[in-house]
């Protein structure tokens, strides 16, 4: 998880390098992502595309105390949910519900952290 977070020394796409919690997002996701590599699937792009909704999801959506608040964090969930739903289907590969749970589980632990 540590690697995750700090995501040094990767080759981070230009559009995650001025955004420490995207790129951590980004970490997570590419670690999903990356089995469907195989299947034709442009994982940078599908990757980096889904940590900066990820990331603007949490930023537009956090409250004070949002991190102790379970409504919130499962509001946030739906969000997130479903716009790994629409970059699933644009991107046009299959991901099992626990990839997407474990996306959402990860992504949430970080903002947690980092994200006030």
């Amino acid at each position: 998880m540590n690697a995750v977070l700090k995501r040094t020394g990767d080759n981070i796409p230009e559009s995650l390098k001025n955004n420490d919690i995207a790129k951590a997002y980004y970490g997570c996701i590419c670690e999903v992502f990356e089995s469907h590599k195989d299947d034709g699937v442009d994982t940078v792009n599908a990757a980096t595309e889904a940590s900066l909704a990820i990331d603007n999801i949490i930023m537009n959506m956090r409250i004070v105390n949002w991190t102790t608040n379970s409504d919130r964090q499962n509001q946030m969930r739906n969000k997130i949910e479903d716009r790994i739903f629409e970059l699933r289907d644009k991107y046009n590969f299959e991901l099992a519900f626990d990839e997407i749970d474990s996306i959402m589980d990860q992504c949430l632990d970080i903002a947690k952290v980092r994200v006030p």
